[in-house]
């Protein structure tokens, strides 16, 4: 994948704006108002978005999934790092698109079907150790906090997170201090992780929705893989084994005020 892809997906409603227009690869929005001879009124504008392509209502989990995430998790078992991200307004669909719903298996998230896939493809793999490890951060006005402490207790109605810390490493590169690492030996194992850092995530009601995050979160994957019995074996010219390489899955929140213009009230 040589470049960033950007994807739109629409969430379903009760009908849509006569002032939104969609296709294949673009979305368009009329504003304002045509002038008229007895009121001054903003001139009307049309404002067009392009993208790699717009997902309609239609469009079901697998559909995005194996658009948008698959081609990144086969990079990824490649030995390169990746990363997907989900970004809109408060209730446009990000977490259910990340992480899914749980009232039916086709509904599955992005993230659990990384998952499956990933642990399915791995399992092919003859004459190789491998081995997964996830990590589950939140960042919280601006405060970074980690979802899979030993120390949490999800459900609980006082849960204290360590914090997080994000700085320079040694050779430049971006360092995560203080966040731990989970061994995930099998799928089962990764997507208990995943539940037990979903049910700490910081939640407030807005009127669009009931139980909507108000944090950012990202969910990593990391994946160790060498040829059994060999230390060093180059897979590729510029990438000696073990081979470390890591995905990032991630919800992005635009606003973290529980006040909003989505018409939520209340503080956290």
């Amino acid at each position: 994948m040589s470049r960033i892809q950007i994807y739109a997906r629409i969430r379903p409603g009760h009908q849509r704006c006569e002032r939104f227009e969609a296709s294949a690869n673009s979305i368009s929005l009329k504003t304002g108002y045509e002038r008229d001879a007895l009121f001054s009124k903003s001139p009307a504008a049309k404002h067009e978005f392009t993208f790699d392509q717009v997902f309609e209502e239609s469009a079901s989990q697998e559909d995005v999934f194996h658009k948008v995430a698959l081609p990144v998790v086969d990079q990824f078992l490649l030995g390169y790092n990746g990363t997907v991200f989900a970004y809109g307004q408060t209730s446009s669909g990000k977490t259910y698109t990340m992480e899914g719903s749980a009232r039916k298996y086709a509904e599955r998230g992005m993230i659990p079907r990384v998952l499956s896939y990933m642990f399915e493809e791995l399992e092919k793999r003859t004459g190789e150790e491998w081995s997964v490890h996830v990590s589950y951060m939140e960042i919280y006005q601006d405060v970074g906090f980690d979802l899979l402490n030993p120390g949490s207790r999800p459900g609980s109605l006082m849960v204290t997170l360590p914090k997080v810390s994000v700085g320079e490493g040694p050779g430049g590169e971006v360092a995560v201090r203080n966040l731990s690492s989970h061994l995930a030996a099998n799928e089962e194992v990764a997507l208990s992780l995943l539940f037990q850092g979903s049910t700490c995530r910081k939640v407030a009601e807005t009127s669009m929705n009931q139980c909507s995050s108000r944090s950012h979160s990202i969910f990593s994957i990391t994946l160790t893989t060498r040829v059994s019995g060999s230390e060093v074996v180059t897979r590729s010219a510029s990438a000696p084994t073990p081979i470390l390489c890591g995905c990032g899955l991630t919800d992005i929140t635009p606003t973290q005020q529980v006040q909003d213009e989505s018409g939520g009230s209340g503080g956290l």
